[in-house]
């Protein structure tokens, strides 16, 4: 048993890391992509509602049921914010967006008579089917269902959405925030509140990741919070649920808490853990840096890195949001570690080149930044399809079509077997092997030996060290000054392998 205290006090953030009861939400919307890595083994169950008379059939589970994609992203919200969140799908609406008041009403009603004990409904009917929505909502008030639903992004006159005018739900407007668990009362009837439903990174149906916004992505903000709080206080109700809501906005308990945004949590840890390598452009002190892409200030001199100036900060998140939700994890190697290990390589090289522009080191580090996003998708021959995911993202952080072709161009060349034509695609291509000749080389080595392994590329030491020799044998920096600095180690490592593999066929 708890007080109403208690569940005040409880800090929404914190809930996500703590031990809750799993909570069932039925999302009634255009369909779920359950194949998607963020919603795999979260969609418990799928069904389809069409045509006027409400026909309903079972979906196939594991699969892509989302025309529209809408539904997809809803429910890749919602299981963000709670990681206890199982989703039923209540497929009501197709491509288009289209569907029918009738089976909307029947997916309501089977939501209702269903295990969830919340429904999101990012949607809005006509004001025709008030009356049996009224009937629907009362009855799912008796069985302690919360219903949360979405204002129109663009009201009609005297109709500011159904099911959101109604009392017996929780009503959701946008609003931007700094982070999603800041819940505004507007004071406002029927539309109570407003959440974060601006910019929000959602999954794709189809695979990978988008930014939307609107009311539709407000709502499963506030459906993610309901889940957590009912993970750890199973048994409290709609009106209570709105005390807690109202509670959080009026005393503003998380207006300043940047460095708790869901869509961060779970790599917060590693930015602390993992470094990032950073060379002083004033004095060329190499140090460590431990959050990504953020200002630098030189242990040596006190120097400030130019980094930040280099590369958007919305958009590293973007893409290494992106590498953390699709790279599956037997990449070892290629990770987001190794894509902050090219960003430092390729801004610790530029430095030797006084002349290049601020438009070419741009454009060098935000193609480092997206050479392999295209390992979300496959393994092989992935350059194409980074090119293609950096001309789909790159246009709304402010990059003309020029700088675009030349990002595109630049991550293309880092294909192997590698021949770059122009310095900037020297210095990437030599970025991308940036250990090769450090003390870390090894390291990195035997991570790419378990991931090729993990792939299936390789199947034994002696295979593996085979092609490693051969690589190096082969290997020449093309940027001469760092050929000359890094020779030494090179060879180093490759007569240590040599050795080893001499001793594997004495074996």
């Amino acid at each position: 048993m708890y007080l109403l205290s208690d569940v005040l006090s409880a800090s929404l953030p914190q809930l996500r890391s703590q031990r809750l009861h799993p909570v069932t939400v039925a999302v009634i919307d255009s369909g779920i992509d359950s194949s998607h890595e963020a919603l795999r083994k979260k969609v418990i169950g799928a069904w389809k509602f069409t045509g006027d008379e409400s026909e309903k059939s079972q979906l196939p589970p594991h699969t892509n049921n989302d025309d529209a994609g809408h539904g997809t992203a809803v429910a890749g919200i919602i299981t963000k914010i709670a990681p206890n969140a199982r989703i039923l799908d209540f497929k009501v609406l197709s491509a288009g967006f289209a569907g029918s008041g009738k089976a909307m009403l029947k997916g309501l009603a089977d939501a209702i008579d269903s295990e969830a004990k919340i429904i999101n409904m990012s949607l809005a009917c006509l004001n025709k089917y008030r009356d049996e929505l009224s009937g629907l909502l009362e009855e799912a008030y008796r069985k302690r269902k919360i219903i949360i639903a979405s204002k129109r992004n663009i009201p009609k006159p005297g109709d500011l959405g159904f099911p959101a005018e109604l009392s017996a739900c929780i009503a959701v407007d946008n609003q931007s925030f700094d982070t999603p668990f800041l819940i505004r009362h507007t004071g406002e009837q029927p539309i109570e509140f407003a959440a974060h439903g601006e910019n929000v990174l959602s999954a794709r149906h189809g695979g990978g990741y988008y930014r939307l916004t609107g009311t539709s992505f407000a709502t499963p903000t506030v459906s993610g919070i309901t889940a957590l709080l009912l993970g750890k206080f199973p048994d409290l109700e709609l009106f209570e649920i709105k005390s807690v809501l109202k509670y959080h906005s009026r005393k503003n308990t998380y207006l300043n808490t940047r460095e708790i945004n869901p869509l961060e949590i779970g790599s917060i840890e590693k930015n602390r853990t993992e470094a990032l390598g950073c060379v002083c452009a004033k004095c060329g002190e190499f140090f460590q840096v431990h959050e990504a892409f953020s200002f630098a200030l030189c242990p040596a001199c006190g120097h400030t890195s130019p980094l930040i100036f280099a590369l958007d900060k919305e958009l590293c998140r973007e893409v290494l949001e992106h590498l953390d939700f699709n790279l599956p994890e037997k990449y070892l190697y290629h990770n987001k570690l190794h894509t902050r290990e090219v960003v430092a390589n390729v801004h610790a090289f530029a430095r030797h080149y006084p002349s290049l522009t601020r438009r070419e080191i741009r454009c060098l580090m935000t193609a480092a930044l997206l050479h392999d996003t295209g390992y979300t998708v496959q393994y092989e021959n992935n350059e194409p399809l980074a090119a293609e995911y950096a001309a789909k993202i790159l246009p709304a952080y402010g990059y003309c079509d020029k700088d675009i072709q030349l990002i595109c161009r630049l991550i293309l060349a880092t294909a192997m077997p590698v021949d770059p034509q122009n310095l900037l695609e020297k210095i990437l291509c030599d970025a991308d092997v940036g250990h090769i000749g450090q003390a870390n080389y090894f390291d990195r080595a035997r991570q790419l030996r378990a991931e090729m392994a993990n792939c299936g590329n390789i199947r034994t030491d002696r295979e593996y060290l085979t092609a490693e020799a051969g690589f190096l044998a082969r290997h020449r920096f093309f940027q001469p000054y760092l050929e000359k600095e890094r020779r030494p180690a090179r060879e180093k490592a490759l007569q240590s392998i040599r050795e080893s593999l001499a001793k594997m066929k004495k074996q």
